[in-house]
């Protein structure tokens, strides 16, 4: 193989696999990509796909870097099919705007993208951007404000989705040929009842409404909504910025939850622990925005209260409480205690989490 440069041809004797690890190496330095890839064909050909493949947090809110890659596949549409995974925060602001249509029609030439992390700014309704899109899904971050009924049909299209995050407005109701794999969702109150029924998801988070959220606090009977689809849960994360049901209404259908963090500490739950057959494992988190839990900072008093949990949880084998947050206020200290070490000081854990909450598997992030 030669690369052609000028006048002069330079033969190759190193395999092209050799090269690709280079690429990779590079990351997300766009700049130095950008220049391989004018290089010569051959450097082009190789650094196009890692150049392309992915926009993701650290280049989120770049607006002017968005424009450049969107208009980029307008232009030249073949390369679309080399994106995989695709953030955008605070960048798209109405369906009048330029931006809009630019990123609907990049959309269309997207058709290997597998993971969209889409916020945008104010929190407006952006589903119809997705309808009838090439691509399938499998990571759907849509960090919105009540989505109305074009998310419905969005869903019917995304077969293959296995996370969602979503804020649905009422009434919108989901058939159940929506997500039939899906296994992590987080959202408010009407999202889990229109997505929970008729599907077996393992991971939850709930998040309270941005808007209407007083609502969230009223009486929830899970009874006639959710109640058989709470079964199949393994791991909840129970509540975020705003106030939240109390574990209450719920924990009577927790029978096979093993993980549980609880956003803020309501009247009498660590009470309600024990009605939770399978816990091994209890965290108890800030609000989201605050530094508070009603749980005296006293060593002695928390370590007492710990040995209590685990005399009533007999499966439960950890158990972590909030402490203080880190220099970033998105990074919380939680001090953890082991039922096989209970007389010994407890473990300090620091944690990004808003980006990892404590038990999710996928970003939940850009929430604040």
């Amino acid at each position: 193989m030669a690369i052609q440069s000028g006048k002069f041809s330079v033969a190759l004797t190193i395999p092209v696999e050799l090269f690709r690890p280079i690429m990779r190496a590079l990351g997300v330095d766009r700049r130095a990509l950008a220049v391989l890839a004018r290089s010569c064909r051959f450097l082009y050909a190789e650094a196009m796909g890692p150049l392309y493949n992915s926009i993701t947090d650290s280049s989120a809110s770049d607006a002017d870097l968005h424009t450049a890659f969107l208009s980029s596949l307008t232009d030249a549409p073949h390369l679309g099919s080399l994106v995989s995974v695709y953030h955008s925060v605070g960048i798209i602001h109405h369906e009048q705007s330029a931006m809009w249509g630019l990123l609907h029609r990049a959309f269309g030439c997207m058709t290997n993208l597998k993971t969209l992390h889409l916020q945008t700014y104010g929190r407006i309704p952006a589903s119809a951007l997705l309808l009838n899109a090439p691509f399938q899904l499998e990571h759907l971050y849509l960090g919105t404000n009540a989505e109305g009924w074009p998310i419905a049909t969005v869903l019917q299209q995304q077969r293959a989705l296995r996370y969602l995050y979503l804020q649905v407005q009422a009434g919108v109701s989901f058939p159940l040929a929506c997500c039939p794999d899906l296994k992590e969702l987080a959202g408010n109150r009407d999202t889990l009842e229109g997505l929970l029924p008729g599907r077996r998801v393992e991971h939850v988070v709930l998040v309270p409404a941005f808007i209407n959220f007083m609502e969230e606090r009223s009486d929830w009977d899970v009874e006639y909504s959710i109640a058989p689809a709470l079964m199949n849960i393994r791991t909840l994360s129970f509540g975020a910025f705003f106030d939240r049901p109390n574990l209450c209404v719920i924990v009577n259908h927790l029978t096979q939850l093993e993980q549980l963090e609880l956003v803020g500490l309501l009247e009498n739950e660590l009470f309600l622990l024990e009605q939770i057959p399978s816990l091994r494992e209890l965290v108890v988190s800030f609000n989201w925005g605050s530094s508070f839990i009603p749980i005296p900072a006293d060593a002695q008093y928390r370590q007492h209260l710990v040995g209590g949990i685990f005399a009533s949880c007999p499966n439960l084998r950890y158990v972590e409480i909030a402490c203080e947050r880190g220099a970033d206020n998105s990074e919380v200290w939680y001090e953890r205690w082991s039922r096989d070490e209970l007389q010994a000081p407890p473990q300090f854990i620091l944690t990004n989490y808003v980006k990892c909450r404590r038990f999710s598997t996928n970003c939940v992030q850009c929430i604040n």
